[in-house]
């Protein structure tokens, strides 16, 4: 899984939290808490919705190389020299 430098991380985080404030119609003028505005949205932290959606991806290619393995078969042919 690759790693997310901090400073991407901090921006990106942010963009979250402006995104959340649009849909709510607040301004940072209104000095409402990153928490309050969350728990307001009813959404989690960014990081964790990545992890989330990393995590699923994942999967889905566990499944598809799981799948693969099982129809598995050795091919008795051989090849030529050279090719």
């Amino acid at each position: 899984m690759s790693h997310v430098s901090h400073t991407k991380e901090t921006v990106g985080e942010a963009a979250h939290h402006k995104f959340q404030r649009q849909v709510l119609a607040t301004t940072w003028k209104d000095r409402v808490r990153n928490e309050a505005i969350r728990a307001q949205t009813k959404l989690e932290k960014l990081d964790i919705i990545i992890k989330k959606i990393r995590l699923r991806w994942f999967g889905h290619l566990a499944h598809g190389l799981a799948k693969q393995a099982a129809y598995w078969e050795t091919k008795t042919v051989k090849r030529k020299l050279g090719r």
